[in-house]
């Protein structure tokens, strides 16, 4: 592994605290996000300074024998995931409420978020006109 401050510009904000860099082979880096990482697949609706990440100049080096130039600082945006992963919702809630109850829905088995918290926009939809039916 090696510290992703030490080839990005902004490594934390973009990968999350303690991001971890991983050589696969002499031209892949794996990256793993962390909570609290801001880097955001790269599309024309959500285009910001958070689509991007920053290579340091004068870092890397191709392995050829002899070589002597390092890449210069350059960018490069984030694509979408060839496989994201998908949400998985799990809810946790009483099977019955009484009329003037409160209700509780519990949404912590809910995966799919990778680093970043889930988010939930809760609703009641209902066929039947609860001041009418009894």
């Amino acid at each position: 592994d090696i510290d992703c401050a030490t080839l990005f510009e902004y490594a934390e904000p973009a990968f999350g605290p303690g991001a971890a860099c991983q050589w696969r082979n002499s031209s892949a880096l794996r990256v793993t996000f962390t909570a609290g990482a801001a880097l955001i697949p790269f599309d024309y609706t959500n285009a910001t300074d958070l689509n991007s990440v920053w290579l340091k100049g004068g870092v890397l080096q191709t392995d050829l024998a002899g070589a002597t130039l390092f890449a210069a600082a350059q960018y490069a945006e984030a694509q979408t995931p060839l496989h994201p992963v998908a949400p998985a919702i799990s809810i946790t809630a009483p099977e019955s409420v009484g009329v003037c109850d409160g209700v509780v829905l519990d949404a912590r088995g809910a995966t799919g978020g990778g680093s970043r918290a889930l988010t939930y926009n809760w609703g009641v939809l209902t066929s039947w006109d609860a001041e009418t039916d009894a």
